[in-house]
């Protein structure tokens, strides 16, 4: 079953998510990496990534979020590598500076070119 997949690449799949998104990920407990890179995604939610509390890699490059929320990231716990990276005419028109503060494990980021 899928409860023991540990890389999930959805990259380039036209998957969205809308602001009231029940939580996706909800069964993948032992996913490691999860790539949503290349696709359409405008919102994120604080419960998107409920149930991925041991993923460790989260690539979510050049997708289309405007905000950035306080608590968009909140569940994953294990987090060390995020990637996340937009292309060079893309504008965040909020980014909470709290967003990443209770991934306490996070050692690489990838947060560039991003405009405010």
């Amino acid at each position: 079953g899928l409860d023991n997949l540990e890389v999930l690449d959805l990259s380039k799949n036209l998957i969205e998510f809308s602001e009231k998104v029940l939580p996706p990920f909800l069964y993948l407990k032992m996913l490691d990496c999860l790539i949503l890179d290349l696709n359409p995604i405008r919102y994120l939610s604080s419960n998107l990534f409920f149930g991925l509390e041991n993923l460790k890699i989260l690539s979510m490059s050049f997708i289309q979020i405007d905000r950035i929320e306080q608590n968009d990231f909140s569940g994953l716990r294990c987090l060390r590598i995020l990637y996340l990276e937009f292309y060079s005419n893309h504008i965040l028109k909020h980014f909470d500076e709290k967003a990443f503060k209770h991934l306490k494990y996070l050692d690489q980021g990838q947060l560039s070119k991003i405009k405010l």
